[in-house]
């Protein structure tokens, strides 16, 4: 876990531990627990991937993983563009 990613969940979720975050969300992508952590799209071809979560009291934020090494790299709000390989950037919405 980077000091990149500590940073940015404190940042832009606020009261949630960095370290059980990641910890919830690698399990949920690991065990393909789509209500917990849902794919949204491929970012690049190097294994980062873009998943949707909800965090209580129900505010969505989307992470991205570097799913080769299952590495954490940020977390983003609605709102943020996301340019992605190969295809047009994408706004992150927080509706599925």
């Amino acid at each position: 876990m980077t000091e990149h990613w500590k940073h940015r969940v404190t940042e832009r979720i606020g009261c949630v531990d960095p370290k059980t975050l990641w910890d919830a969300v690698q399990w949920a992508v690991a065990n393909d627990r789509d209500d917990l952590a849902e794919f949204v799209c491929r970012v690049s071809k190097t294994g980062r991937r873009l998943f949707r979560i909800k965090v209580p009291p129900g505010r969505v934020f989307f992470v991205l993983i570097n799913t080769d090494t299952m590495t954490p790299i940020t977390v983003m709000p609605p709102g943020f563009r996301v340019n992605r390989q190969g295809k047009r950037a994408m706004v992150l919405r927080d509706a599925s």
